[in-house]
């Protein structure tokens, strides 16, 4: 049967560590392996150009892609929580978190309570941050933080016209 859940739930501090490294690390993953299939013209014709066939976002846009790269990044989140050997709960709050993140991106929708003016310094890109993308195809890669854009230099400012 299934392996049982550990008596002890995480302190409070830890599950935050664990849910923002693996925010970081499935960041820098999926920045990787987008950039990727944008430039190489074969990976983005087979596998990615099926999620950037709407040309307005809207949050079930989220999971309009290819059986590749729902695999892809489902992988990604799963190594992730085990290279950190996270709790179970982590594991449940990274899910619900790094869902709703990808989901609010591609809403279309860009609230007062939004994440990205939860975050400080621009160091979340956000709704825009991500319609820009799905605009311009060759900038804002990255699917929540702004720094992989920004030492790459494809981060384009979602302000300027």
């Amino acid at each position: 049967g299934p392996a049982p859940w550990p008596r002890e739930a995480p302190e409070l501090l830890q599950l935050a560590r664990h849910v923002v490294g693996c925010l970081l690390l499935f960041d820098a993953e999926f920045f990787a392996w987008h950039v990727l299939h944008h430039k190489v013209p074969w990976l983005y014709r087979t596998f990615h150009k099926m999620h950037h066939q709407n040309a307005a976002s809207f949050a079930l846009a989220t999971q309009y892609m290819s059986a590749w790269e729902l695999f892809s990044l489902g992988f990604f989140d799963m190594v992730n929580v085990t290279l950190l050997q996270c709790h179970p709960l982590t594991v449940l709050v990274f899910h619900v978190l790094n869902i709703w993140l990808s989901v609010e991106d591609h809403s279309g929708y860009d609230f007062p309570w939004s994440t990205h003016r939860l975050v400080p310094f621009g160091w979340y890109g956000g709704v825009r941050h991500h319609d820009l993308h799905h605009s311009q195809f060759n900038c804002n890669f990255a699917p929540y933080f702004t720094h992989w854009d920004k030492l790459l230099g494809t981060l384009r400012s979602a302000h300027a016209k």
